[in-house]
């Protein structure tokens, strides 16, 4: 899951970074009316946080989760308390901020990104 969250969250930022450059030559892949419209959805302001594309967070999320699941795999010696939790707390974390980047989408923005809702 990790290796599909990445490769969507590095297909969303090049779409961001294409757009953000002012190379697009039309409409993206991803606009299949006025409320599935990744154009919409990456002209708003909500696309960046603190001046990054929000698809970043997700691409070092998934990457880091990856790094962490085969630590998990790997490591030979009994791991500490905190570190037993933290795929979980991550889990609940990312789901929480995903339905609420959703909700923003949905009910701010108006339109809703394929990509981005995977």
């Amino acid at each position: 899951l990790c290796i599909v969250g990445g490769i969507l969250a590095v297909v969303a930022l090049n779409e961001h970074t294409i757009a953000a450059a002012g190379l697009t030559t039309g409409p993206s892949f991803c606009n299949l009316s006025a409320t599935v419209n990744w154009d919409a959805v990456n002209a708003s302001s909500w696309s960046s946080f603190l001046g990054i594309p929000v698809a970043s967070y997700g691409l070092f999320f998934y990457l880091g989760f990856a790094v962490l699941a085969v630590t998990r795999l790997v490591g030979g010696e009994p791991e500490p308390v905190w570190r037993r939790g933290m795929p979980l707390f991550l889990s609940a974390f990312a789901v929480v901020l995903s339905a609420a980047l959703f909700a923003v989408s949905k009910f701010v923005i108006g339109a809703v990104c394929l990509v981005c809702i995977g």
